[in-house]
């Protein structure tokens, strides 16, 4: 999978779902959806579709990903 983001664009947040996968015993992430300050969408990736999981959303800044944590 390869996207070509033009000059001036920027990844604002990763968005997807957490679930399980076929015999793996952890969580693992089953879709990627990149948004962009330029109001374009790449994705989902992965998850054929499928919306079930745990839904995450990191929002990113000029800095890199912004720190997010959540306690269990």
């Amino acid at each position: 999978m390869q996207t070509k983001l033009s000059v001036d664009e920027q990844v604002t947040s990763v968005e997807g779902t957490v679930g399980r996968f076929r015999d793996v015993d952890e969580p693992v992430i089953t879709s990627l959806t990149f948004r962009t300050n330029a109001g374009k969408t790449y994705g989902p990736y992965g998850g054929a579709g499928n919306k079930q999981g745990t839904p995450f959303s990191i929002p990113v800044d000029n800095r890199g990903v912004v720190p997010h944590h959540k306690d269990p």
